[in-house]
């Protein structure tokens, strides 16, 4: 039986994209989809045979035309997109299809076919009509000269973008775009067979009323005008880690019909035991839609389906997979007696004889790097340029203030051609160089480490201060040349853990660095180390014992700030003195195995 983990399991829904605001299918009735704006009634208005030859099944206007208040009703000079399907032959001089705003320069909106008499002037003037489809604003439309018109059933299609482009399509096909800028239209008063003030001008039948609050693209007024409804189709599917679960990204095609989606995951490609609610979509619109799995084993393979369903049926995407976890660091030097990147893969650093290894912010000995006046540099394969995303993580600590103590550099001193940290003061700067990011009040001096976390995301760089975002600003001008990665300067600095990234992390695993040294927190970690260990009384008071391990395993405990407090290869370890509190234990075994628990303190 499938079984919902409603209660472990919880789902993030995202949905990127634009409304439809109303619909009108004039289907035997006058009121619109949701039930809730009806078109006013009168004698003129029948229900006739729509171009499918479903009888009643668009509505016919005799000469007369009708409003309706619609609600959202795109107005002022935000975009939007009109579509409807007429049968007319837009006989006589002037027709209105549909029509809303005030009669006023620019203050309206609407579809009409005019004709007008023009003069070629002259001793012996030569008169001749003109006839235009206009899109209008009033006294500045956008007109089709001379338009093939058929009294056949015609797709009519009208955007007018956020940048001011007017557009007419006509079946599926653009037949005129110009902007026209300054359209500011006046209320919400929509109108068929109407001029905005009232006046009835329109004979023949009309369906399919649809409004949307966007400028359609050409693709989806093709889709529109094509639309024939089927069981929806899914694309573009990706997953990423975000720190505190895994998203899955895809789209919908809903087909021209409400469609609903699901997710359905588990731990083999078999058994996908366990489902959340995905995003929905309806009508010609292919929204992205995210969904985020939370509450995930840490580096474990999940599979999973999105099935998507309206009314024609359902769709599978195929079963497909991912592992829970954070991207790994491109390097990671923890400085504990050496230079080395932990993961053994680049360069050390070249030191000299100003460089010492000094205890740490836990006072473990030999566990951070001194530089003073002077820097280290080395070549760090895959280290984040051009725009490419990254992060760089660090402790550090400077005991004296400075106007411009360089912590870490790399590229070019030219233009946005850098990508460094600086202490100014009482100012903490990420520089490209002459476009720089400002942190106000967050300069380090004195005998406190800081943690320091810059991000960048090839458009939006940030500066986080102790696990906090204190600023963030655009610097898609950023192109950081290739170059040796550069730690300290002229001036005295220590520093610790140092991690790359060639992704902008997330706030969650920022505050897990910060806290725990890992992206991920130990508390949402289950691995088998973890899972064998027990530790007990918990909540304790005098001491905690811990059970299914061995001499040879040290376990060392943290405070929520990613403090070590004391370390252990004994069994038991006395916290009497610790202040109540949530602790973490991590375990080392010999072969440098780890794991977390944790314990409460009374």
């Amino acid at each position: 039986m499938k079984t919902k983990l409603l209660l472990l399991t919880f789902a993030f829904l995202s949905f990127k994209g634009f409304a439809q605001i109303t619909e009108y299918s004039f289907d035997n009735t006058l009121n619109n989809s949701a039930g809730n704006t009806a078109f006013t009634t009168n004698s003129s208005l029948t229900f006739t045979t729509d171009r499918h030859s479903n009888a009643t099944g668009a509505l016919n206007i005799n000469g007369v035309g009708t409003s309706a208040a619609i609600a959202n009703l795109p107005i002022g000079s935000s975009a939007r997109t009109i579509s409807i399907w007429v049968k007319s032959s837009l006989g006589g001089n002037n027709n209105y299809i549909f029509s809303y705003g005030n009669a006023a320069d620019n203050a309206a909106c609407g579809l009409a076919k005019t004709t007008v008499s023009k003069s070629t002037g002259g001793a012996k003037p030569t008169i001749y009509y003109e006839t235009n489809l206009i899109f209008f604003g009033w006294a500045n439309d956008l007109k089709k000269l001379n338009p093939t018109l058929s009294g056949n059933w015609t797709h009519y299609v009208t955007t007018y973008s956020a940048t001011g482009v007017a557009s007419i399509y006509i079946n599926g096909a653009l037949v005129l775009s110009e902007p026209k800028a300054g359209w500011n239209t006046a209320n919400t008063v929509f109108r068929l067979g109407q001029t905005p003030s009232g006046a009835d001008f329109f004979t023949g039948a009309v369906d399919d009323l649809k409004i949307y609050d966007k400028a359609l693209s050409a693709v989806e007024v093709a889709n529109l005008y094509n639309l024939v409804e089927a069981a929806p189709t899914i694309a573009n599917i990706s997953s990423s880690y975000t720190g505190s679960g895994t998203r899955i990204d895809y789209s919908i095609n809903p087909n021209g019909l409400a469609t609903t989606s699901v997710i359905n995951y588990g731990l083999t490609a078999d058994a996908l035991t366990n489902q959340v609610p995905g995003g929905s979509a309806s009508g010609i619109i292919i929204p992205s839609l995210s969904t985020t799995l939370s509450s995930l084993v840490i580096g474990t393979t999940y599979f999973y389906e999105i099935v998507a369903t309206n009314s024609r049926g359902s769709i599978s995407s195929g079963i497909k997979s991912f592992v829970n976890n954070s991207s790994p660091a491109i390097v990671e030097y923890d400085f504990n007696s050496n230079i080395k990147d932990k993961n053994g893969a680049n360069t050390l650093f070249a030191v000299d004889a100003n460089t010492s290894f000094v205890a740490d912010r836990n006072s473990s000995p030999a566990s951070a790097l001194r530089l003073n006046n002077t820097y280290v540099s080395g070549t760090i394969t895959n280290l984040p340029v051009g725009s490419s995303a990254r992060t760089v993580s660090l402790w550090v600590k400077i005991p004296n203030a400075s106007t411009d103590n360089h912590i870490f550099f790399y590229g070019n001193l030219a233009a946005n051609q850098s990508y460094g940290l600086s202490v100014q003061g009482n100012k903490l700067v990420n520089f490209g160089y002459g476009n720089d990011l400002t942190a106000v009040g967050y300069g380090i001096a004195g005998a406190n480490w800081v943690h320091v976390v810059t991000t960048f995301d090839g458009t939006t760089a940030k500066i986080y201060h102790n696990g906090v975002e204190r600023v963030s600003g655009n610097k898609s001008n950023w192109n950081t040349l290739s170059s040796a990665f550069k730690l300290g300067a002229a001036f005295d600095i220590t520093v610790d853990e140092l991690k790359i990234f060639d992704k902008a992390l997330v706030v969650s695993e920022i505050e897990n660095l910060y806290n725990f040294g890992s992206t991920t927190s130990p508390t949402s970690l289950n691995d088998v180390l973890a899972k064998k260990v027990s530790i007990y009384p918990n909540p304790a008071t005098e001491k905690i014992i811990f059970e299914n391990t061995s001499e040879t395993t040290q376990k060392a405990i943290y405070n929520l700030q990613g403090k070590k407090l004391m370390e252990t290869h004994e069994n038991s370890m006395a916290v009497s003195h610790l202040p109540a509190g949530i602790y973490i234990v991590k375990f080392t075994e010999a072969n440098k195995e780890t794991g977390y628990g944790k314990f409460m303190k009374k």
